[in-house]
């Protein structure tokens, strides 16, 4: 969700409302987060670099903390 929303919290309510109508046991598969990003208009190379990255991989695991 944060790399398809990238800071705009109307992309990452939108994405995630996405993930959970497609199937709440999917548990984030990839190949879910794919088909929604690229069902939303999302750019497929940016989002695999991002996650690639591990940009938010801390911020995700400080959320999960919470």
């Amino acid at each position: 969700m944060e790399c398809f929303a990238n800071g705009d919290a109307d992309k990452y309510f939108k994405y995630a409302g996405a993930i959970f109508a497609k199937d709440i046991n999917t548990n984030g598969s990839p190949t879910t987060i794919f088909e929604v990003n690229k069902e939303l208009g999302g750019n497929d190379g940016a989002f695999k670099k991002c996650i690639e990255s591990g940009k938010y991989t801390q911020r995700v695991a400080d959320q999960l903390a919470e």
